[in-house]
């Protein structure tokens, strides 16, 4: 784990998933860059995918509320960087974490507007975030040919991709 003011080499490799149609064809994007005082290594990470700029443009944080559970992704700029499932406590802290770790120029918190969106929004009201409401329905049904269903099975989860995609649908 790297301390504060450590500098750091970056390699930034993506790659096509094996047996993919994608790894049919001979291609590779790879980048090394020098990172500076970096607190934490997501923060390395997330600096070394938006170089050579300093941040994203936008990032979209969208929430599936539930009795208990709560699905939750971050999408800056169009790429997908965070998943999880979690309960209303740890969910402020999960944000302010995600804010910190994800720079850029325009953040915004997008909350299904289903029966338990009230609870998530008095929850993250004292945050002063751009925190927004939109609709839900359909969310969780998602289309069978959506590729990332073979990774992301929970269906929480995908309302939160698709809740955080029509919310950054709205800062585009």
């Amino acid at each position: 784990m790297p301390s504060i003011n450590e500098r750091l080499n970056v390699d930034v490799a993506v790659l096509p998933k094996p047996g993919s149609p994608e790894s049919e064809i001979e291609w590779r994007i790879h980048a090394k860059y020098i990172i500076d005082n970096v607190s934490n290594p997501w923060q390395a990470i997330s600096l070394a995918i938006t170089a050579p700029k300093k941040a994203f443009r936008t990032l979209s944080i969208g929430i599936d509320p539930g009795p208990t559970f709560l699905g939750l992704s971050a999408i800056a700029d169009n790429i997908l960087l965070w998943l999880s499932k979690l309960n209303i406590v740890e969910l402020k802290k999960e944000i302010v974490w995600l804010k910190n770790w994800i720079p850029s120029s325009i953040t915004r918190v997008y909350v299904g507007g289903g029966e338990y969106s009230g609870n998530v929004i008095e929850e993250l009201n004292d945050l002063k975030y751009d925190v927004r409401i939109v609709n839900e329905d359909g969310t969780t049904s998602m289309p069978s040919n959506w590729r990332i269903l073979e990774t992301v099975r929970d269906r929480d989860l995908m309302a939160s991709i698709t809740i955080a995609l029509i919310g950054l649908s709205k800062l585009m």
